[in-house]
């Protein structure tokens, strides 16, 4: 497995682009929101830290509660998916577990792109599966590229 400590070298722009795509596809068919944040280390406890993400996305004033948000660190190599209430109430916790397993065998593998593209795929599913948007109001649609962040 390829050695990454820098947060701008786990996916490369085209990838970046298809992800951002997905969770557009996704976020417009459904109620709920993904983010992704890629840093380099959790700082402090690792739940606590994923709380303070989550807010700082806004995902938590959802009123569905439907965001969810996968954190990925490069330096200590931690991933934390990150589900709000809403979401929770309707899938059950070895949903979670199988996502965070299927990312965690493709990144040991490398496959960076690949499982994370996974895990969006798995958790839009069941936001469409839930949470389908009334396509007359679209409000609250990702229309920028927010979606992913990356820390410096």
């Amino acid at each position: 497995m390829d050695i990454i400590n820098n947060t701008n070298e786990i996916l490369n722009p085209n990838e970046l682009k298809l992800i951002i795509e997905t969770i557009k596809n996704i976020e417009i068919k459904t109620t709920g929101k993904i983010r992704v944040y890629v840093g380099k280390k959790i700082r402090g406890e690792p739940m606590s830290f994923a709380r303070n993400i989550f807010k700082q996305f806004g995902l938590n004033r959802l009123v569905d509660k439907n965001g969810v948000l996968f954190i990925i660190t490069v330096k200590d190599k931690k991933l934390i998916v990150f589900g709000d209430d809403g979401i929770n109430s309707k899938v059950d916790k070895t949903f979670w577990i199988n996502v965070k397993n299927a990312l965690i065998t493709k990144f040991k593998n490398g496959q960076f792109f690949t499982g994370l593209m996974g895990g969006i795929n798995l958790v839009g599913e069941k936001l469409m599966e839930f949470f389908m948007r009334d396509f007359e109001d679209l409000s609250g649609v990702n229309n920028d590229d927010k979606s992913i962040f990356f820390e410096e």
